[in-house]
């Protein structure tokens, strides 16, 4: 097995049809590592700010696997990485062997160019994370560690969705659902325009008071554009009195539904947030979906939908055993702070209002 390295775009856009191959024989698998992903992202929102560093694996004429990876920030990282939820090397077969080439690989480029290593999200499902715990034995100043969790909703464990909203809870269905569904909030799939992208905007505006520091969707509007001309991505919204007042953008692929970006507008005794996950998995029972992911973050509400959660991991390789201590420090010390500020409502009032 021998290592190619992809830097230029037109060698990436080549890659198309092996990468997809690989990916439909994976068996853990997530739009983030589907190729219209990576070069979509790579193209559209990252290519001036990075330089391309994939890597094929192949064994004669046969190509076995990729590295989706951008050096950026100083830093070897995949590619997307502050935007998704699941990072994965592209590989199906051999994994061990694929994987242990491209860490050995990245490793190398690492202390020759005095690069971090930062890859995000690996899933304790599958056997990936496992590998590379047991390759990272051998390299000082690795680091796997805990990131975040994600909540996903297996339908098949209920007969039907009637069984289903059954089995949630009573305050969920009384105080969420009930006032919604009486108010006659119409659900609905659209088409991108810019009309829709300006009113998606807006109402993520809107609910940027209410959130700790500041932010734009002005970075996922292009390609949220073209993976929704692909369709692996979909734009639901909610209408209320003629009026957009929610919207919820999520991927569809494998037969699971992934929800990606959402926002609605604050609206006095309806709770849009909760009725707009409602209407989609209802569309997800009709139409055949396994699984609706609500990705990173098992928040109380997520769990209110009975949601299983699993957890993702980070795996950092330093410079130094110095750099290696001060990111761990730092980590601990932001934690204890972050909690201490959400769970004191002046504190958090105060933050929330300087930080814009």
């Amino acid at each position: 097995m021998e290592i190619r390295l992809i830097d230029k775009e037109e060698k990436f856009y080549d890659a198309r049809e092996n990468w997809n191959k690989i990916v439909n024989n994976m068996k853990i698998k997530t739009p983030f590592q589907s190729w219209d992903w990576n070069y979509n992202w790579w193209l559209l929102v990252e290519n001036k700010e990075c330089n391309l560093l994939i890597l094929e694996a192949f064994e004669d004429r046969e190509i076995f696997g990729y590295a989706p990876l951008v050096i950026k920030n100083n830093s070897i990282e995949f590619i997307g990485d502050k935007h998704f939820d699941y990072g994965s090397f592209i590989c199906a077969e051999r994994k061990r062997e694929i994987i242990q080439l491209f860490i050995k690989y990245i490793y190398k480029i690492s202390q020759e160019s005095r690069l971090g290593i930062t890859l995000n999200c690996f899933s304790e499902k599958g056997d990936q994370l496992g590998i590379i715990r047991e390759i990272l034995k051998d390299i000082p100043n690795s680091l796997v560690r805990e990131q975040v969790d994600t909540a996903n909703l297996n339908l098949f464990e209920y007969k039907n969705f009637e069984g289903y909203f059954k089995a949630i809870s009573s305050s969920l269905r009384k105080k969420a659902i009930k006032p919604c569904l009486k108010a006659n909030i119409v659900f609905q799939i659209e088409n991108y325009s810019d009309d829709l992208w300006k009113d998606i905007s807006d109402i993520y505006d809107d609910r940027q008071g209410d959130r700790i520091g500041v932010s734009t969707l002005e970075w996922a509007k292009s390609i949220v554009k073209e993976l929704h001309e692909r369709g692996i991505l979909k734009i639901s919204t909610l209408m209320y009195e003629n009026k957009r007042v929610a919207f919820l953008i999520f991927f569809e692929f494998n037969n699971n539904n992934y929800i990606w970006l959402t926002a609605f507008k604050k609206t006095k005794k309806l709770q849009l947030g909760h009725y707009v996950r409602y209407c989609l998995i209802k569309r997800a029972y009709k139409e055949g979906i396994d699984v609706v992911d609500m990705m990173r973050g098992a928040y109380d509400y997520k769990k209110q939908w009975d949601c299983n959660v699993s957890r993702n991991y980070e795996v950092r390789v330093f410079m130094s055993q110095y750099r290696k201590m001060k990111y761990i420090t730092y980590k601990k010390v932001r934690k204890t702070i972050r909690d201490v500020v959400y769970n004191n409502d002046i504190l958090h009032r105060f933050y929330r209002r300087h930080s814009k």
